[in-house]
C-alpha cells in the first residue's frame, strides 16, 4: 500500500487543480458487483468495494469538477456491465456525472486500455485514478502502459491501523480478506508482468 502513494485531500486536489498539468478527468475502476434475485428495486449492485470507489471518486468530482469515466465491463453470463451499474449510483444517488463509460473490460489491463480508447481521443492523458491502495500499483502500471498519465487517488488502506488491542492478534474474518488481497495482488502483479500487460 505505501506503493500507491498518500490519500489525497481537499487541500492537495485544489493544489493539483492550479498546477499547469492538472488532471483532465477521473477514472474510477469497478471492483465487482452484487448478484441478488430477491433483491428490491435491483437485483444487481456495486460491490462494496465499487462503492467506497464510488463514494471518493464523487468526491473528488465535486472538489475538482473533472468529468467522470467508470471502468468495468459486464462478466460472462451477466447482461449488466459494472460500468452501467456505476454510473447509476453516481448519478443517481451521488450527484455525479458520468461522462465516459467502458462497458467492456474485464480485469485490470483491459480497464486501462479501454479507458485509454475513451480519453486519448479527446486528448485526456493525465487523470485521477480512482481505486483502492493495495490495487493502485497494478492498476498505475497497466493504466501508464496503455498510455495514460495516471495520478494516484488511492483510499482504502487496509494496512493503516487505527489502534491496537489484544483482540487485534487474534485470527478474523477480516484478517483473512486482508490477506487474500494481498495474495490477489501479489499473483496479479506476477500475472502481468508475465504476460508483458504492465
Amino acid at each position: 500500500e505505501r506503493a500507491a502513494g498518500p490519500p489525497l485531500d481537499e487541500a492537495a486536489l485544489r493544489a493539483l487543480m492550479a498546477r499547469s498539468d492538472a488532471p483532465r478527468a477521473i477514472a474510477i475502476l469497478g471492483g465487482g458487483y452484487r448478484a441478488d434475485l430477491h433483491e428490491r428495486p435491483e437485483r444487481f449492485r456495486p460491490h462494496p468495494r465499487t462503492t467506497e470507489r464510488l463514494l471518493y471518486g464523487a468526491w473528488i468530482a465535486r472538489v475538482t469538477g473533472l468529468p467522470v469515466l467508470v471502468s468495468g465491463g459486464a462478466q460472462p453470463g451477466v447482461e449488466v456491465s459494472e460500468a452501467a451499474l456505476m454510473k447509476r449510483m453516481l448519478e443517481t444517488q451521488l450527484g455525479a456525472r458520468v461522462r465516459w463509460s467502458d462497458l467492456k473490460s474485464r480485469d485490470t489491463a483491459g480497464n486501462a486500455r479501454e479507458s485509454a480508447a475513451l480519453l486519448l481521443g479527446e486528448k485526456r492523458r493525465r487523470v485521477l485514478l480512482v481505486t483502492h491502495a493495495a490495487h493502485m500499483p497494478r492498476a498505475r502500471a497497466a493504466f501508464e502502459k496503455a498510455g495514460l498519465d495516471p495520478l494516484p487517488a488511492p483510499h482504502g488502506y487496509y494496512g493503516t491501523p487505527v489502534g491496537t488491542d489484544w483482540s487485534d492478534w487474534l485470527p478474523s474474518a477480516h484478517g483473512v480478506s486482508v490477506n487474500w488481497l494481498a495474495v490477489h495482488e501479489f499473483v496479479g502483479g506476477l500475472w502481468y508482468r508475465l504476460r508483458a500487460e504492465i
